[in-house]
């Protein structure tokens, strides 16, 4: 799997990641790893986009504190189908 992140707004990024659907618990270390990496990067709030569909990756983000936010807040733009997930760092 991987992780990429990409600076949206100063200490704001957005992440995406990717593995086999096969590989049950990589999502979340690839979660939980990432979000010790962006830390470092004076990350404030990551925010990830999520297929609206994708019941697994929204549970999984969920389970880690993300919560669903309207994409104008960011000024991101997301398709009909997607949603903006975010999650404040500390």
């Amino acid at each position: 799997g991987y992780v990429r992140f990409s600076l949206h707004a100063e200490g704001v990024f957005i992440w995406s990641f990717a593995k086999e659907p096969s590989r049950n618990g990589v999502g979340k270390s690839l979660v939980s790893q990432g979000m010790l990496a962006i830390k470092v990067q004076n990350c404030k709030i990551l925010l990830a986009v999520v297929r609206r569909d994708n019941a697994v990756s929204k549970r999984l983000h969920e389970s880690f504190g993300f919560m669903r936010v309207d994409p104008r807040i960011f000024s991101v733009e997301v398709s009909q189908d997607e949603v903006l997930l975010a999650r404040e760092l500390d």
